[in-house]
């Protein structure tokens, strides 16, 4: 059984020579993802990725259908699942220190999952 979720949930964005839908969208723009999306509970694990694979953003995930697959998941990610086609709208865009203080800057984009 996978139960749902209705904790925030993150993702942390690798690098990518694409711009990502929420990066070029404004608060109040809604817009649908085509594919599965993976996220986790903790920060620590979203933000460690996203500083490995180069990244500079971060999406932090009200969810309505979100579920955990932790059972078959790496047990320390507290992995979140969404569906293909699930629709979000952006709440906020924000930046906040990497991890320290004076660390560079990363974009924080808060959306929630309307469907």
């Amino acid at each position: 059984m996978n139960p749902q979720v209705n904790k925030l949930a993150i993702i942390g964005r690798q690098k990518s020579n694409r711009l990502l839908p929420e990066q070029g969208m404004e608060v109040g723009d809604s817009y649908t993802y085509d594919n599965f999306i993976s996220s986790s509970l903790e920060t620590d694990i979203t933000d460690d990725f996203m500083s490995r694979k180069g990244g500079n953003v971060v999406l932090v995930i009200e969810p309505k259908s979100g579920k955990s697959i932790g059972e078959i998941s790496s047990a320390f990610e507290s992995e979140i699942l969404f569906k293909s086609k699930t629709r979000f709208e952006i709440i906020s865009k924000s930046y906040r220190p990497r991890f320290m203080p004076d660390d560079p800057l990363i974009r924080e984009i808060h959306i929630k999952e309307l469907n």
